[in-house]
Formats: C-alpha cells, sequence, structure tokens
C-alpha cells in the first residue's frame, strides 16, 4: 500500500497482465476501480511492453483510452516493437481512436510504419494498404533505402496497390482518382538511396 501510494510502477506481473486484459475487453468501469484504489496505471505494462493504452486503442475503447490518457498513461509509450497507441489503433482501422489520439499528440515510429507499408505494398495486399492510408498513415514514408510503398509495389508487380497508390497521386485527373482532402499525395517522383524513382522499378 506504502509503494502504490508513492506511485510505485507495477510492471510484468500478474496484476499488469490482468489490467492489460481489461484494457483489451474495454471493461473501463474495472478499470476505474482499480484506479481508485491505488493503482498507478501510467506505467503498468504486460510481457509485451504494452501497455493498456496499447490494448484499449487496438480494439477501439473509446471511452477506455480517453479515461487512460486522463490518468497519465503516456500517450506515446512504446511497446517492444516501438509500437505506439497510435499506430496500433490506425493498423486496426479505428479512426474515432486515430483522431482523438492524434487530438493529445498522439505520434508514430515512422521506420516501422513505413515497413508496413512496404511489406502490404509488395505483398500486393490492398485491404491492408487501403485501412493504413485512409486512417492517415503517409503513404511516402520511406523504408531503410528510402524507398516507399510505390517502390516496391512498381517493382513486385503488385498491381492491385499500385493502381490504389496511383490513384492518389496529385498529378492523377479523372474519375478514378480518390484522393481524399487532408490526405497526402502519393509521389511518383520519390527518389530512393540510389537515385531511383517508381518508374525506374
Amino acid at each position: 500500500k506504502y509503494l502504490r501510494s508513492r506511485r510505485a510502477t507495477l510492471v510484468h506481473d500478474d496484476k499488469a497482465g490482468e489490467i492489460c486484459e481489461l484494457a483489451s475487453q474495454g471493461r473501463l468501469e474495472d478499470i476505474k476501480l482499480l484506479a481508485e484504489n491505488g493503482f498507478w496505471l501510467a506505467d503498468v505494462q504486460d510481457y509485451d511492453s504494452r501497455s493498456p493504452l496499447h490494448l484499449a486503442a487496438s480494439k477501439g475503447h473509446l471511452d477506455l483510452v480517453k479515461f487512460l490518457v486522463r490518468s497519465g498513461v503516456s500517450v506515446n509509450v512504446r511497446d517492444r516493437n516501438n509500437y505506439t497507441p497510435l499506430q496500433d489503433s490506425m493498423v486496426n482501422g479505428h479512426t474515432e481512436v486515430v483522431a482523438y489520439l492524434r487530438s493529445v499528440g498522439g505520434s508514430i515510429f515512422s521506420g516501422e510504419m513505413a515497413y508496413r507499408l512496404c511489406m502490404l505494398a509488395s505483398n500486393d495486399d490492398l485491404d491492408g494498404m487501403r485501412a493504413l492510408v485512409e486512417v492517415g498513415v503517409d503513404p511516402n514514408l520511406p523504408d531503410y533505402d528510402m524507398r516507399t510503398a510505390l517502390h516496391l509495389a512498381s517493382c513486385m508487380e503488385s498491381v492491385m496497390v499500385s493502381t490504389y497508390l496511383l490513384n492518389k497521386t496529385a498529378e492523377c485527373k479523372g474519375p478514378e482518382c480518390r484522393l481524399i482532402k487532408g490526405e497526402k499525395a502519393v509521389d511518383i517522383n520519390a527518389l530512393d538511396r540510389y537515385g531511383c524513382t517508381p518508374l525506374d522499378d
């Protein structure tokens, strides 16, 4: 009790796992009760260094996400894979959670998102690509070689993803163009570290 009253950190034990499971299930009232009984939620992490905020965000539990942020859980805490709660909500398509986390300063670790975009492009995973771009992930994020998703889609002949990305360029004119207001236009002339554009690939 004394340690909890002094805001001691609760990391990697059974109670941390239980709290994270409650967050995953969206059990706001149970988590509120724990907080009222002295559990300091700000530093709780499970075995993967995921906070309750990661789990609530990944499942789209907006009210719980708001409560956890108000309770002091860092909006940009990273798990062992360098994911933030905002990334988890983006990957799972929870647009309301994405908007809220952005409004309170949530950010993403762009290296991981660039890798994910490039993997989706090389596998011609249109649904995955669309899900990330439509929640605001910049399709121009470069990987370690400065290659974008369009570089990989072109190189791997990923027809569906290439078509989708090309319809989101500033140069695209016509009814097939689907650049939504506020969305980042795909740069068809992006240079990788070798000086190549997607067309060169």
